[in-house]
């Protein structure tokens, strides 16, 4: 059997809000400025509770569905799930730290693409009949990814990781020359590499080459599910992940860690 769908914390509160504006007009009461602000206040308690649920459902009255909203707003208070900007960033460069270090310990980039002459980022080109690699200096960093994300997050909700990414390590202008068939680096990336040691945009923490992803497999076990770490670091940026989500990621990177050593000491 299916599960139900449950709507969410702001649905339900949105539909409360269209029942209260609903009512007022039929019953030709003018819908003050002071209504609206009032439930879009309330929008963001997103704990709901079953009185409110059910005075919506059987009253006409307009006073009780008000008094059934703050009733479930004075028992629950603010959603603890709703962090601010400062406490999302901090999560997130937790995550970013936390992934770096893991890649660090996998110790491939250095040893397989950056530190050499042809590295292991490949260029498609329907110029060219095979793929090419970018120079190992260069490695992914090919193009200006720091800034790039998916249609699922707002600027605004990268604001502040851009924000503090400029006040700590300037704009991205460095301005390598680019490279016969491949274009330029990104601007963040000298020829020492990526500037950036964090504030890094969340498509630069979570990649991994299809070549890293493999190694992690086929030496350590290790399943890096690159999209689902990408999906995380803009879900928390944007508040729409749990604590216990977090958390579970976290601990997730943390295991990897911990399986690299454990081989690495028995490789010894």
């Amino acid at each position: 059997m299916e599960n139900q769908y449950k709507p969410s914390a702001i649905e339900t509160l949105g539909k409360i809000y269209g029942t209260v504006v609903e009512k007022i007009v039929k019953e030709g009461r003018k819908l003050e400025e002071a209504t609206t602000k009032y439930f879009l206040k309330i929008i963001g308690k997103s704990k709901i509770n079953a009185p409110i649920v059910q005075t919506t459902e059987r009253t006409n009255n307009i006073s009780d569905l008000e008094q059934a909203v703050q009733q479930t707003v004075e028992q629950t208070g603010p959603d603890q799930n709703q962090k601010t900007a400062e406490e999302r960033l901090k999560q997130y460069l937790e995550c970013e730290e936390l992934l770096g270090t893991f890649f660090v310990k996998v110790n491939y980039c250095g040893t397989q693409c950056t530190n050499l002459e042809t590295g292991k980022y490949p260029i498609r080109s329907p110029l060219f009949p095979k793929e090419w690699y970018a120079p190992g200096n260069i490695g992914c960093c090919l193009n200006d990814m720091h800034g790039q994300h998916s249609d699922k997050i707002s600027d605004a909700d990268l604001k502040l990781l851009t924000q503090r990414r400029i006040e700590k390590y300037g704009l991205p202008e460095n301005k390598e020359e680019g490279l016969p068939l491949f274009g330029k680096p990104c601007r963040y990336h000298t020829r020492e590499g990526c500037i950036l040691k964090d504030h890094k945009g969340p498509v630069c923490v979570a990649y991994l080459c299809d070549s890293q992803i493999k190694h992690l497999k086929d030496k350590f076990g290790i399943d890096y599910d690159m999209k689902k770490a990408f999906i995380t670091l803009e879900d928390i940026l944007s508040g729409k992940v749990s604590e216990e989500q977090v958390s579970k990621f976290k601990s997730e990177v943390a295991d990897f860690i911990k399986i690299i050593i454990s081989t690495e000491k028995k490789a010894d």
